[in-house]
């Protein structure tokens, strides 16, 4: 309900200053604004809840029973097995890995940030964090949910 009232307001702004600015009447732009973000919540917020209605920041925590090296790889791996995906930054001494997604019909790309830290030496505990690369995304349809469900999949199968 939260990101539906976002969205709503952003819109009734967006389109109530717009239509001031072209046509200089303050009735009609705020009709205008009014109809306008109403259409859009309505539309938007259908299609936020029926892909689950998730928030737009993602973790996953899991214990995974391998090396660090080999955790490390892995996320590497799953990182990459996402759609249009690009590792940007491995910091293997610090246990960082930074990947970013293209664009899609979704979202306009999503920043993924795998954090690992040794247990012991055959487990490792792997954080991931995936949110959208544009930080005033008010709603992904699940994006970034699918993201950590399909690197949690692809973990899972290689350790």
């Amino acid at each position: 309900m939260k990101k539906i009232l976002q969205t709503f307001i952003v819109m009734f702004v967006v389109m109530t200053g717009l239509s001031f600015l072209i046509n200089g009447q303050v009735v009609n732009a705020l009709l205008l604004g009014l109809g306008f973000a109403l259409f859009m919540s309505v539309v938007l917020g259908f299609f936020h809840t029926s892909t689950g209605g998730h928030d737009t920041v993602q973790e996953g925590l899991w214990d995974v029973p391998l090396s660090y090296e080999e955790a490390l790889h892995q996320c590497e791996q799953a990182g990459l097995h996402l759609k249009k995906a690009e590792v940007q930054e491995v910091r293997k001494r610090d246990g960082i890995i930074k990947v970013h997604t293209g664009a899609s019909w979704k979202s306009w790309g999503d920043e993924i940030v795998f954090q690992l830290q040794e247990i012991d030496p055959a487990t490792t505990r792997i954080a991931v964090t995936s949110r959208p690369k544009l930080k005033v995304t008010l709603m992904d349809y699940g994006k970034n949910h699918e993201n950590i469900r399909s690197i949690e999949k692809h973990l899972k199968r290689g350790a």
